[in-house]
């Protein structure tokens, strides 16, 4: 198996919009991901959580599915009561793990090769954007 990363997509008002499915296909079509755990949520007004797993989505469940056809329950229900820990109220949240198929295809490639990962982390976008903003205007 690949390398693994957890996502916490939230959302305010409780809505879903249309563009995470497509996006999400095109990246597991393309051989770059594989979607190993998928948990919805739901954080009322209150503060109460309802975790919905896939089975529990009706009709929008086939949806869905299109994209997570291997899942794996990889989230313990201790995990998924930390990540939603943050949601604020009346907010829904995607819980997504997924495998990075590229890597994997490229670790076996490195290990060919008589080489070996000696690091690796992840950078966030929002920071990596920072630093380029940050370049360009004191190189100004």
């Amino acid at each position: 198996m690949g390398p693994v990363e957890y996502f916490v997509l939230e959302f305010q008002g409780n809505q879903f919009h249309g563009e995470i499915v497509p996006a999400l296909r095109d990246a597991v079509a393309s051989g770059a991901i594989k979607v190993v755990d998928l948990v919805f949520a739901r954080k009322d007004r209150d503060g109460k959580v309802t975790v919905l797993e896939l089975n529990q989505l009706g009709n929008s469940a086939a949806t869905w599915l299109s994209i997570a056809t291997e899942t794996s329950d990889l989230l313990s229900d201790e995990d998924i009561e930390l990540l939603v820990g943050n949601l604020e109220s009346n907010s829904s949240a995607a819980l997504l793990v997924i495998e990075h198929l590229w890597a994997t295809r490229l670790r076996e490639a490195v290990l060919r090769a008589n080489g070996r990962l000696v690091a690796d982390g992840i950078i966030p976008g929002e920071v990596v954007q920072d630093v380029i903003q940050a370049r360009g205007e004191a190189a100004a």
